[in-house]
């Protein structure tokens, strides 16, 4: 069976567009808007060897996924279609594609950013700095307003009048 999992608000609220042009390519699938889903472990603990999974939306879903997923095994086969503003993930492992890639091997030996006792996994960036700082002021935004949310326009703003670096201490 294939399962398409999507991020409905990635890409400016686009990402169910993108996850229904994927189901077109697909054929028969089931569909699941992740915002709804309770629980990715529950999700994944019925699925089996033959089933594939392709997680739809931008690098946030990847990664949030990631840490909800806790290191648990994933069986099936699973594939990423980025849907996203940025698409950094994917510009860094497939630039060419428009179409979904495996990504089972990425999951593996993840590096782990701990902040505030909390252990965090992350495939492409840590989210912190100026990147995070603009992650955050998007995040912001869209919960006060439904126009799109131009990541260009809030680095500027952030590097010419508001971000101030932070001490961190740094273990490798």
């Amino acid at each position: 069976m294939k399962y398409v999992l999507f991020n409905p608000r990635s890409n400016n609220n686009r990402g169910k567009a993108a996850a229904e042009e994927l189901k077109a390519k697909l054929g028969e699938c089931e569909f699941q808007d992740v915002t709804k889903l309770n629980s990715y472990k529950n999700f994944f603990e019925y699925l089996s060897r033959d089933d594939k999974v392709y997680l739809v939306g931008g690098d946030g879903t990847l990664n949030y996924f990631i840490n909800e997923m806790g290191g648990a095994e994933i069986l099936p086969e699973l594939y990423f279609y980025a849907a996203g503003t940025g698409n950094d993930f994917l510009n860094d492992v497939s630039p060419e594609s428009k179409e979904p890639i495996k990504i089972n091997e990425f999951l593996k030996n993840l590096p782990t950013v701990i902040v505030k006792g909390q252990a965090y996994k992350f495939i492409n960036g840590v989210g912190y700095g100026l990147d995070g700082m603009c992650c955050q002021v998007g995040d912001d935004l869209r919960a006060k307003s439904d126009k799109p949310v131009n990541y260009t326009s809030i680095a500027i703003k952030q590097v010419l009048y508001a971000y101030k670096p932070k001490k961190a201490k740094v273990t490798v």
